[in-house]
C-alpha cells in the first residue's frame, strides 16, 4: 500500500514558521494507531496511537525524504494510521478507513520505510536528523534460528538420500 500522509494545519504552521526564521523544522517521531478513519487535516493527535518511536532518514532529493522507523512494543494490532511528527507537533497524518497498513504482532519489530514527497517550496526546511538503528543486530537472533532450523533440514535431506 501507498501512504499519501496529509499534512496538518500544526505542520503547514510549524512549517511556515520554520522557513521565515530560517530553521529547520526537524522530523523526531512516527506513531501507529489502531482507529481508521476519513484524514482529517486539522488533527493533533492521532485518534487511538498505540506506539510512538524515532524517526530515522535522510534526504532522498531536494523534494523528497525517506522516513524509517522500528516500532518494538509488546502489543498486536492492525495499523490503521500514522502520524509523523516534529517533536510534539503532528505534521503529516495517514488514515484510511476499511483497510489496514499491516499487521504489528506482539512482542517482533515492526518496520515501517517511506519516501515522503515535499511537495512546497518551504518544505525545503524540513529535515531528519537522526541515523538509522543497527536493524540487523535487532534481527540477528531471529535470522540464527532460521538458518539453523535450514542447516538442520539440509543435513537430513542430504543424509537420507545419500544413506
Amino acid at each position: 500500500m501507498i501512504l499519501h500522509p496529509t499534512k496538518t494545519v500544526a505542520g503547514r504552521q510549524a512549517t511556515f514558521n520554520a522557513n521565515n526564521s530560517g530553521v529547520s523544522l526537524n522530523l523526531t517521531h512516527i506513531s501507529i494507531g489502531d482507529s481508521g478513519g476519513a484524514i482529517d487535516d486539522t488533527r493533533t493527535s492521532l485518534r487511538s496511537e498505540r506506539e510512538k518511536v524515532s524517526v530515522y532518514g535522510r534526504r532522498v532529493t531536494t523534494d523528497q525524504i525517506h522516513l524509517d522507523s522500528v516500532f518494538d512494543g509488546a502489543s498486536a494490532f492492525w495499523v490503521r494510521e500514522v502520524g509523523i511528527w516534529a517533536g510534539n507537533t503532528l505534521v503529516y497524518y495517514w488514515s484510511t478507513a476499511g483497510a489496514e497498513l499491516g499487521y504489528k504482532s506482539q512482542n517482533f519489530e515492526w518496520l515501517l520505510g517511506l519516501d515522503l514527497a515535499l511537495d512546497e517550496a518551504v518544505d525545503g526546511v524540513i529535515q531528519v536528523t537522526a541515523q538509522a538503528p543497527n536493524v540487523g543486530m535487532t534481527v540477528a537472533p531471529i535470522l540464527a534460528t532460521v538458518l539453523q532450523s535450514l542447516c538442520d533440514t539440509n543435513r537430513l535431506v542430504l543424509k537420507n538420500h545419500y544413506l
